[in-house]
């Protein structure tokens, strides 16, 4: 989970729909939110919000098995004024809005990553590719047990492959430049190469990037990565891109605090 910025303080689809539609939501109960008027709209701000992820565990969202939900935050039963509040819409996968389900965020809250006064860093941190509660973080452990964010199958599974192949290209990229090290007279190519390996595994851990904040965790978490990095500075393969990717990266990291566990 990273923490979001709405890019605009509303929309005009609900400027000029949102009072009648909310009536219309009182009266008939029917997905309001879906209507031509403003579903076009709605759902394109909603990602752009997101970087085309859900909110809440960072899945790809817009994909065949996996399209965005209007995820209301005060959900609709208890707060139908809110209905189409743009404070409280959120882009969800379906099966973070259907944990979620009705939960009542006031009587016990959980995180809005959109939330300016919410954030996630603050309150939760990956270890072996699962979430936990930062210590003492109520805040935190609601959300954790309230949208099951280490489900096994949906989501553990994931992060661990993707944390095994992030392992894997870093002990790749090692061997990859202790062999260009031994070169006679290391070749252009060679290091292109290298360096073409290494802006993947950092592009992957972005904000942007699906589950983002889980590849930035297992990045500087392999011990290996600091190994790696000091290689390529040797080798003059280390690039100011490579810089300001790895800082982007460190920003959405949620590491475990030195000398815990």
């Amino acid at each position: 989970m990273i923490k979001l910025e709405r890019k605009c303080e509303t929309l005009g689809c609900l400027v000029e729909h949102g009072a009648r539609l909310v009536e219309k939501y009182r009266t008939q109960k029917t997905a309001v939110w879906r209507e031509p008027c403003i579903k076009k709209e709605l759902s394109g701000a909603l990602l752009a919000m997101s970087h085309n992820k859900c909110a809440y565990c960072e899945a790809p969202l817009g994909q065949t098995d996996s399209y965005m939900e209007v995820e209301h935050f005060h959900c609709k039963s208890l707060y139908p004024e809110q209905v189409l509040t743009w404070e409280n819409l959120l882009p969800a996968c379906k099966r973070c809005n259907t944990k979620k389900g009705e939960h009542d965020v006031e009587a016990r809250p959980i995180l809005n990553p959109a939330d300016k006064t919410h954030d996630p860093k603050a309150c939760l941190v990956f270890a072996t590719y699962q979430y936990e509660a930062r210590e003492g973080s109520s805040l935190g452990q609601n959300t954790i047990d309230v949208l099951k964010l280490n489900d096994t199958e949906r989501l553990y599974s994931v992060r661990y492959r993707m944390g095994e192949n992030i392992r894997e290209t870093i002990n790749h990229g090692i061997a990859s430049v202790e062999r260009f090290l031994r070169l006679t007279t290391p070749h252009d190519d060679a290091g292109t190469d290298i360096q073409a390996q290494i802006m993947s595994l950092l592009k992957g851990a972005q904000m942007e990037s699906a589950f983002g904040s889980a590849a930035a965790t297992a990045l500087f978490g392999c011990a290996d990565y600091v190994c790696l990095k000091r290689l390529l500075d040797k080798v003059a393969l280390w690039t100011d891109d490579m810089t300001k990717l790895e800082q982007n990266a460190q920003a959405i990291a949620m590491c475990r605090p030195a000398g815990k566990g």
